[in-house]
């Protein structure tokens, strides 16, 4: 059985309003939802903890991303975060349509003062890659 992610477990971190720039806050117009992986069932499906409305900015963008392991991936979208909050790939990505794409990889973006905002690659909606056991 996997590890809970981070976030489960009290790791999370907001960017401050203060801290980013009154011209980049402007840009992050969108509210999306993140519920953190905390495990699975006994039938293998994921259970997600409480969701949490974060500030963001959805793109299409079509990027080459490194999967799991060495697979690459096409992403479809790319959805930048105010927040350090630590992103698993397994959590649940709401966006502002009500969609739920899969996360392929998220990149976490520093500045002089640490870590600034994230950057979460998503999938195509209905490709969720999974895994099973034989």
């Amino acid at each position: 059985m996997p590890l809970p992610s981070p976030v489960s477990q009290g790791k999370t971190e907001l960017v401050p309003e203060t801290r980013v720039d009154p011209d980049l806050w402007e840009l992050f117009t969108a509210e999306i939802t993140l519920e953190p992986y905390v495990g699975e069932d006994k039938h293998l499906n994921p259970i997600y903890g409480p969701g949490v409305t974060l500030r963001a900015r959805p793109s299409e963008a079509d990027v080459a991303v490194r999967g799991v392991g060495t697979i690459e991936q096409l992403s479809t979208g790319r959805v930048h975060v105010l927040t350090t909050r630590y992103i698993d790939i397994r959590d649940r990505l709401t966006l502002p349509n009500g969609t739920q794409p899969p996360i392929l990889q998220v990149d976490l973006h520093y500045d002089e003062n640490g870590p600034y905002f994230s950057t979460l690659y998503t999938g195509i909606v209905g490709f969720r890659q999974t895994t099973t056991s034989a």
